[in-house]
C-alpha cells in the first residue's frame, strides 16, 4: 500500500465531504438506474449501475459505493442471496440496502429470510416521492457512517472493530497503514491475519471464554502483544480490547499503538545509560545517580557511601589467555557485585577493570566494610573459562558521605585514594596511577 503524506491525507479528506454519496443500483438491466438517477439529481447523489451481484458486493465492501439498490427483479433467491453475503459474509455494515419491487411480496420475504438487514423495501414502479423519501433517510446514514470513518481516521492510534466471531467489521486509516492491508481486504476476514501464527489459538481461546463466561481475562486491560504485517514482518504493539456490544450486535474494539519508535528509543537510553560488555550501568549514569545523592543529602536525605573497585590481576590475564577470556571475566565480575548487593545499591562500569558501587543508607564506614569484604571474596573465586580457571582480586576504596566529602568529585577522588591506598598496602600499586 503506499504511504501518503498528511497533506494527501487531508485534501483526499477534504474531496471525500464533497464528492456526492455514491449509490449502487443492482438490476437485470439500466433502466432502473435511469429512474433512480432523475430523482437523484436533487439529491447531489452518483448513481452507478451493475448487473453482476458479485460485484456490487465488491464495489460495496472496497467502499467504491456507499449504498445499494437492489432491484426486485433479480428473483426472491438472488436478492436474499445478496444481502445476506453482504451483511454476514462480508460484513458490510453502513452501506444502508433497499429493495424495490412487490411490496407485499417482498417485506414477509425479507423479514424471514434476512431479518434486519435491509433498510428499506420500496414499490416497483418507483413513485418518485417515496423514493426521494427513502433515498434522503439512507443518505443521511451515509453521511453519518462518513463522519464516524473521518473521526477514526484522525486519531494517532489503530482502531479495529471485531464481531463475536473474531471477524473484521470495520478498521480505521491507521491500521491500514500500520497493518499494510486495505479495509477492503480485512472486512469479513479473521482478525488472526493481523496476529503471527503462535498468537492466534491463543486470541481465539480468550474470546470464546469471555462470550461463555463473562469473565475477562483480556477484554479491558491493556497488554503488550505482537502484531504481523501483510508482509510477515512483526512489530510489537500496545492493545487494549473493549466489549462495545449492545442488544443488536456483539462487537469487540481493538485499539493499537505501534510501540515500535517506543522501543528503539528504549534500546537508545539502555546503549547510553549501560555497558555494551557488561550489561551494567556505565560511568555516565553512576555519576549522574552520585549527583543525584549527593543533591537528596543536601536536603537531608539518606546517607551514602561510595565504593571504588579495581581488579588485581587481570591485565596478566588479559595478555595472557586473550581478549575473549578477559571479557568473560569482566561479564563474571559484574555478576558477581550485582548479585553481592541489595537490589537498591548500585555497581557500574566505570571503563577498564574498573567499577563503582553506590551504597545506600551507609553514613559510617563501618557499615560499608561488611559488603566490599563479601565483594572482594566473591570476586576472588576462581573463573572457569572454556575449561580454564583463572583468578583475579579486588582492591577497594570507601569514601562515606559527609566524613570523606560532600560532592561527587570529592567523593569519588577520596574512594580512589583509599583503594590505591589498599592496593600499596598490599603491594599491588603500579607508580603514577589513580584519579588523585
Amino acid at each position: 500500500m503506499t504511504e501518503r503524506t498528511p497533506t494527501e491525507r487531508g485534501r483526499q479528506a477534504s474531496s471525500a465531504h464533497r464528492r456526492p454519496i455514491r449509490l449502487l443500483v443492482l438490476g437485470t438491466d439500466a433502466s432502473l438506474a435511469d429512474a433512480v438517477a432523475a430523482c437523484c439529481c436533487a439529491l447531489a447523489m452518483d448513481v452507478q449501475a451493475a448487473s453482476d451481484p458479485q460485484a456490487a458486493a465488491q464495489a460495496l465492501t472496497f467502499e467504491q459505493a456507499e449504498m445499494v439498490l437492489v432491484d426486485g427483479q433479480l428473483g426472491p433467491d438472488a436478492v436474499v442471496g445478496f444481502v445476506r453475503r453482504l451483511r454476514m459474509e462480508l460484513c458490510v455494515d453502513w452501506a444502508p440496502v433497499l429493495v424495490a419491487g412487490d411490496v407485499a411480496r417482498l417485506r414477509p420475504l425479507l423479514r424471514e429470510a434476512a431479518p434486519g438487514l435491509v433498510d428499506h423495501v420500496i414499490t416497483k414502479p418507483l413513485q418518485h416521492e417515496e423514493l426521494h423519501e427513502r433515498l434522503a433517510a439512507s443518505r443521511r446514514t451515509v453521511s453519518l457512517a462518513r463522519a464516524y470513518g473521518s473521526t477514526l481516521d484522525r486519531v494517532s492510534e489503530a482502531v479495529v472493530v471485531i464481531d463475536e466471531s473474531g471477524r473484521v467489521r470495520s478498521v480505521n486509516a491507521v491500521a491500514q497503514r500500520l497493518f499494510g492491508w486495505e479495509a477492503g481486504e480485512l472486512r469479513g476476514a479473521s482478525v488472526n491475519r493481523l496476529m503471527p501464527p503462535r498468537h492466534r489459538h491463543a486470541h481465539d481461546g480468550y474470546l470464546a471464554r469471555y462470550q461463555s463466561t463473562g469473565v475477562a481475562h483480556v477484554i479491558g486491560r491493556g497488554r503488550v502483544e505482537a502484531g504481523q504485517r501483510r508482509d510477515g514482518s512483526q512489530f510489537p504493539m500496545h492493545l487494549t480490547v473493549s466489549d462495545i456490544s449492545d442488544p443488536q450486535a456483539t462487537r469487540f474494539v481493538g485499539v493499537i499503538r505501534d510501540l515500535t519508535s517506543d522501543r528503539e528509543a528504549e534500546d537508545l537510553r539502555q546503549r547510553a545509560w549501560h555497558d555494551a560488555l557488561t550489561g551494567l550501568p556505565n560511568r555516565a549514569q553512576v555519576l549522574e545517580q552520585l549527583h543525584a545523592a549527593c543533591a537528596r543529602r543536601a536536603q537531608g536525605g539518606e546517607g551514602f557511601a561510595l565504593v571504588y573497585l579495581d581488579l588485581d590481576g587481570f591485565k596478566p590475564v588479559n595478555d595472557g589467555h586473550g581478549h575473549a577470556v578477559g571479557d568473560e571475566v569482566l561479564r563474571t565480575v559484574a555478576r558477581r557485585l550485582r548479585h553481592g548487593l541489595n537490589h537498591e545499591d548500585l555497581v557500574a562500569r566505570m571503563g577498564g577493570d574498573e567499577f563503582l558501587v553506590l551504597l545506600r543508607g551507609v553514613t559510617r564506614a563501618a557499615q560499608a566494610e561488611g559488603v566490599t569484604r563479601r565483594l572482594q571474596a566473591a570476586v576472588g573465586q576462581p573463573i572457569v573459562v572454556d575449561g580454564r580457571a583463572v583468578s583475579v582480586g579486588a582492591s577497594l576504596g570507601i569514601a562515606v558521605h559527609g566524613l570523606d566529602g560532600d560532592t561527587p568529585q570529592a567523593l569519588l577522588q577520596s574512594a580512589d585514594q583509599a583503594m590505591y591506598a589498599q592496593k600499596r598496602r598490599r603491594g599491588l600499586a603500579r607508580p603514577g596511577t589513580g584519579l588523585a
